[in-house]
C-alpha cells in the first residue's frame, strides 16, 4: 500500500504537472491536490468519499491533474477520478456566458444591443412594432435567464434565427404570452410549448372497452444552445418522473418495441457538424392512466444530445494540383482536376469523396464550409460549390479575397469538435388537455 502512495505522489506531483497547472491553482495548493487524489483510493470509505466531494468542489482547473492521476496503479483512484472528468469537463465546456447591466425604461433596441456587445450573439427584435421598454438589473446573470427575463418584461419569444451565410443568431418574436414552462441548464434552454392528447377506437373489435389502452399525451420539448454551439444529434430523453397532480405515475408502460434512439440521423455525411441547428426539437410520450388527471404535476429527466464545442484546423494539402488527397474518418477526398481560369486569377477543382466506412456516400455541398482555403503568404481565399455532377462528386470554385492577390495554393481542414452531453430537465404544473 505504501509502495502504491508513493507511485500516485510520483505521478501527480511530477514537475512536468506543476508547469502545466493552471494560473487558478498555485504551486502552494499542488500537493493539497495531490493528497486529495491520493485518499480517493484510501481504505476508509468515509475519507474516499469526502476526497471525492472536496475535488469536485474545486471545479475546472483540477483537470490536469485528474488527467495525469488516470496512470495510477489504484484502480480505485482511477475509477473516482473519471467520474469527476466529465462533469468537470462539461463545465468548462458548457460555461454560460454572464450578463450584468441595469436598464431603467430601456428601449428594447437598447437592451438587445447590449447583450450583443456582452455575449457577441446576434440577438434581434423580429417584427418590430411598438416600442418596447426594459426595466431591470443583472449582476452576473447567465445568457438565457437574463434573456427570458427580457422576454417576459416584453412579451417575446426567443428563435433561431441563422442568416443567409449560416452564422447562428436569436430572433425574438411578439407573442401575445411569452413561454410559461422553461428550464435552463447553462448554456442550454428548454421548453414546453406543446401537449396534445390522443385516443383510439376499434370499430372492428368484439371485446368490450376493458382492454382498452388509456390516451396517449404527447409533449413536445424544443431545446436551445447559445449559439456559439451547435446540435450534431439529439436522442430519447430518459424520464425519471412524470406524475400527476395527485402523485400518480403518468410514465407509459413498456413494450416490445424499444423507443426510437434519435430524432436528427448524421450518418456518414459531412457538413451537418458546421451547419447544425442551434435549436431543435423531441417528443415525450405520456399515457394517462387516469381520466381525471388534470395536471402534469412533475416532469423530471435528461436529455442526451451530440453538441459541437469549437473547431481546430489542419493543413491537408500544400500545393494544390490533381491527385492530390488528404483522409477524415472514412472519408478520402481526392482532387480529380484542376481548371485553371487566368483572366480572372481563380481556378475550379473536382473533388471526389470515397467511404471507406459502412453506409451510403452522402457528399453534402455543405462540405465547403469546413474547407478554407489560403494563397502562399497564408492570406484566405474565397470559395464557394457550384456545381455536383455526381453523388460523389463536387466541384468548387475557388478565388482571390481580393483583386491582385495570389492564387490559392494551400488546403486547410476545420475539424468540429463534438461531445456527449446529457442535458437535466425539471417541470412543473403543466395542464392536461
Amino acid at each position: 500500500m505504501n509502495r502504491i502512495r508513493r507511485v500516485l505522489v510520483a505521478i501527480v506531483c511530477a514537475t512536468p504537472l506543476f508547469a502545466a497547472a493552471p494560473p487558478t491553482i498555485n504551486r502552494l495548493d499542488a500537493r493539497d491536490v495531490a493528497k486529495l487524489i491520493i485518499d480517493l483510493g484510501d481504505r476508509d470509505f468515509i475519507r474516499r468519499d469526502a476526497a471525492q466531494r472536496q475535488l469536485a468542489s474545486l471545479g475546472a482547473p483540477i483537470l490536469p491533474y485528474l488527467y495525469r492521476a488516470m496512470n495510477s496503479p489504484d484502480l480505485e483512484v482511477r475509477r473516482r477520478v473519471m467520474r469527476l472528468i466529465v462533469p468537470l469537463e462539461n463545465e468548462r465546456d458548457f460555461r454560460p456566458n454572464r450578463i450584468n447591466g441595469t436598464f431603467r425604461d430601456a428601449p428594447i433596441e437598447k437592451v438587445l444591443a447590449e447583450l450583443r456587445t456582452q455575449t457577441g450573439y446576434r440577438v434581434q427584435l423580429l417584427e418590430p412594432g411598438k416600442q418596447l421598454f426594459f426595466t431591470g438589473t443583472f449582476r452576473d446573470v447567465p445568457f438565457w435567464e437574463a434573456l427570458d427575463a427580457v422576454c417576459t418584461a416584453c412579451r417575446l419569444v426567443p428563435m433561431d434565427n441563422s442568416d443567409d451565410k449560416g452564422r447562428p443568431g436569436i430572433a425574438l418574436r411578439p407573442t401575445k404570452q411569452a413561454a410559461r414552462f422553461v428550464s435552463r441548464e447553462g448554456v442550454f434552454r428548454l421548453n414546453v410549448p406543446r401537449i396534445e392528447q390522443q385516443r383510439a377506437l376499434d370499430l372492428e373489435s368484439d371485446e368490450d372497452n376493458e382492454n382498452e389502452q388509456p390516451p396517449m399525451i404527447t409533449l413536445t420539448l424544443n431545446v436551445s444552445a447559445e449559439p456559439r454551439f451547435r446540435f450534431v444529434e439529439v436522442g430519447q430523453p430518459r424520464l425519471q418522473s412524470a406524475t400527476d397532480d395527485r402523485g400518480r405515475s403518468l410514465l407509459p408502460v413498456r413494450t416490445e418495441m424499444p423507443p426510437e434512439v434519435g430524432v436528427m440521423d448524421v450518418g456518414p455525411s459531412l457538413g451537418n457538424a458546421i451547419n447544425g441547428p442551434t435549436s431543435t426539437g423531441v417528443s415525450i410520450p405520456l399515457a394517462r392512466h387516469y381520466a381525471e388527471s388534470s395536471r402534469l404535476k412533475m416532469l423530471k429527466g435528461v436529455l442526451p444530445a451530440r453538441v459541437v464545442i469549437g473547431h481546430t484546423t489542419r493543413l491537408v494539402v500544400d500545393g494544390i494540383a490533381k491527385n492530390r488527397s488528404w483522409k477524415q474518418g472514412w472519408f478520402q477526398f481526392v482532387i480529380d482536376e484542376v481548371k485553371a481560369q487566368k483572366k480572372r486569377n481563380e481556378f475550379r477543382i473536382v473533388v471526389r469523396l470515397k467511404n471507406e466506412g459502412p453506409g451510403a456516400i452522402d457528399f453534402d455541398p455543405g462540405i465547403s464550409q469546413h474547407l478554407i482555403f489560403q494563397d502562399a503568404d497564408g492570406n484566405p481565399c474565397r470559395h464557394s460549390p457550384v456545381d455536383q455532377p455526381q453523388p460523389d462528386t463536387l466541384i468548387i470554385r475557388v478565388s482571390p479575397s481580393r483583386k491582385g492577390s495570389k492564387p490559392a495554393t494551400k488546403i486547410l481542414f476545420k475539424d468540429a469538435l463534438i461531445k456527449w452531453v446529457e442535458i437535466p430537465f425539471e417541470f412543473h404544473n403543466l395542464p392536461l388537455p
